[in-house]
């Protein structure tokens, strides 16, 4: 999977469960950001992005703005995405 479908699939849950009232609209803006900066950011970044991603994924989930179930499920797409970035840059 590449780092673009992965980051698609993210977007598509958060939007999902926004819709669904599982999540806290500033908490899914915030994920939303940090999934840009790790998208958007030079590949040699992209370990540090990830990263990112899980504290800001854990300190939502800390402010009860994350249910726990629904963090595990970001939480693997997270595992998904950190695969792209340990792998070849194959973003297409």
């Amino acid at each position: 999977m590449s780092l673009r479908q992965a980051a698609a699939e993210f977007v598509a849950l958060l939007a999902e469960a926004q819709l669904a009232g599982k999540i806290d609209g500033k908490a899914a803006e915030k994920l939303r950001k940090e999934l840009t900066k790790l998208a958007g950011g030079k590949p040699k970044d992209r370990e540090k992005r990830v990263e990112d991603l899980r504290e800001r994924l854990d300190d939502e989930v800390e402010r009860g703005r994350v249910p726990a179930d629904f963090a595990d499920r970001l939480g693997n797409l997270i595992d998904r995405l950190e695969a792209t970035t340990s792998g070849n840059d194959d973003e297409d």
